[in-house]
Parts: structure tokens; C-alpha cells; sequence
């Protein structure tokens, strides 16, 4: 019979990981500046791309759109790793993705 991944819980293991890590908080802290800065970018500038597509004409703007919606659709990171072409969830452990794609399994 297998053996479970996880046979009991401890939480210190947890807490030396955190211990491990150095100043936790400065990290965190980090993390969520990027993390609304980048969001908040991405609000302002997407907003204006799309009134702009919306509401103003200019020359080329449907090549511009369609250029646009191209490049979302082929960049792989743009479609995120629900789509099996994308190559599945990433692992902690290997390159390779799981749980999405039996097409790239090997024995």
C-alpha cells in the first residue's frame, strides 16, 4: 500500500521555514508594493487602451486592436495554466507542469 505525502501535521516546520527566511515582514512587505503597483498599472493603462479603442478613431486602429488581441492569445503567459497547451500547473519540484495535460506524460 502507498504511503500518504503527508502522514501528520507540523507546524514547526513552518515556523523554522519562516525563521529561515530572514526579516518575513520586510518580504512580505515588498511583495504586496509590486503587487499593487503592478495592478494598479495595469488598471490606468488598460483603461485608456480601451477608451481609446472604444470611443477615438484614428488611423490603424483596427490593425492596432487585432494586433493587440493576437498578442494576448499567443503569449502563453498571457493565457495562464488552466489551458492544456500552456502545459499544465507548474510543479515545485520539476520544469514540467501537472494535473492539466496527459499529452506530456512520460514513463
Amino acid at each position: 500500500m502507498p504511503r500518504a505525502l503527508l502522514s501528520e501535521v507540523r507546524f514547526a516546520n513552518c515556523a523554522e521555514a519562516l525563521g529561515r527566511m530572514g526579516d518575513f515582514g520586510r518580504l512580505f512587505w515588498n511583495t504586496v508594493l509590486v503587487t499593487v503597483l503592478s495592478i494598479g498599472g495595469q488598471l490606468l493603462t488598460c483603461s485608456l487602451a480601451g477608451y481609446a479603442f472604444a470611443r477615438l478613431e484614428f488611423r490603424g486602429r483596427g490593425a492596432l486592436l487585432l494586433f493587440v488581441l493576437a498578442t494576448i492569445r499567443a503569449v502563453p503567459s498571457a493565457r495562464g495554466p488552466w489551458f492544456p497547451e500552456a502545459g499544465g500547473f507548474p510543479s515545485p519540484t520539476t520544469n514540467r507542469g501537472i494535473g492539466c495535460s496527459l499529452a506530456d506524460h512520460e514513463e
